[in-house]
């Protein structure tokens, strides 16, 4: 049997997105196409590789198979292009990053901003999910790397520290809670909040520590970052939950009050995780290198 990488790159987007159509979408080609494409693998395999129904597809066991086998070609692929990239400028890398919403918001707009412009032959690709899902993910090899939180077991990944992640609530000036300096959780919650977008990785996580204490948060709005989190708040529509440097920030040209969450879980020490004892492209030792520097320097 012989599969070319595009088609192992469309296998394995396919099964990591659970839709044809989607991936099709996005790699500008049809759905048909895919589809047949896939057949055809199926065909030469001589056994399904996915299941198709009304939800999208999801792999077989032979599918699974295949998509280990798949994720190491296409790694290989990408850390044979980061080496010859030092011989040829006509050769793109390509990191694949995962990121909670803290360091999606608070420090990857710096960082990857420095990093591109020092690295003009790496791209990034940037999405955003809960920290749980990151760690699997990169055990998994879906992606090279990832921003999560310390307090989602990591397994047996390599992990550098970044920085610390402070929730807090902001509410605006004269608020009930306004004199106060600090708060639970769920006397946070008590009142109606503003929060980010439902597919939001910390209002997931927000929303899963409330279920915890058998509470629910009721939002009154959602928007779609912590500036704009910030700015209903400080024209009094409800509190809300962001990061305390982004906080910090907004209070700067907001009349905001900055109020501590005293929950052991909303003090997190933010890391950069990948595989551990994996050969990886150069561009991507690279990556965690200038990582590393910039980590150091805004500590010092």
């Amino acid at each position: 049997m012989r599969f070319d990488l595009s088609d192992l790159r469309l296998f394995a987007n396919v099964v990591e997105r659970s839709s044809i159509s989607l991936v099709a979408n996005d790699t500008c080609i049809t759905a048909a196409s895919a589809s047949e494409r896939i057949k055809h693998m199926e065909l030469d395999i001589g056994t399904a590789l996915l299941v198709r129904d009304k939800k999208g597809v999801r792999p077989t066991p032979a599918g699974m198979a295949l998509l280990k086998h798949a994720r190491t070609i296409i790694a290989q692929s990408e850390r044979m292009k980061g080496d010859l990239a030092e011989y040829s400028k006509g050769l793109r890398g390509r990191i694949r990053l995962l990121s909670n919403t803290a360091g999606l918001s608070e420090v990857l707009p710096t960082l990857m901003a420095k990093y591109l412009m020092e690295h003009p032959a790496i791209d990034l690709d940037v999405e955003e999910r809960q920290s749980h899902e990151i760690i699997e993910a990169i055990c998994n090899g879906e992606r090279d790397a990832g921003i999560v939180a310390d307090f989602t077991p990591a397994r047996d990944l390599e992990l550098f520290p970044l920085t610390i992640d402070q929730l807090v609530l902001v509410v605006p000036k004269g608020h009930l809670f306004a004199p106060r300096t600090t708060i639970d959780f769920s006397k946070a919650i008590a009142s109606e909040l503003i929060g980010l977008l439902g597919t939001n990785a910390l209002t997931e996580h927000l929303e899963t520590q409330a279920a915890k204490i058998g509470g629910k948060i009721r939002w009154r709005v959602q928007a779609p970052n912590f500036l704009a989190v910030c700015g209903m708040v400080s024209q009094g529509v409800a509190p809300g939950i962001v990061s305390e440097s982004a906080a910090q920030r907004a209070s700067k040209t907001m009349p905001l009050k900055i109020v501590r969450l005293t929950d052991g879980w909303a003090k997190r020490k933010l890391s950069l995780c990948l595989q551990r004892g994996q050969e990886r492209p150069l561009y991507l030792e690279r990556f965690v290198a200038f990582v590393k520097r910039e980590a150091k320097a805004a500590k010092a």
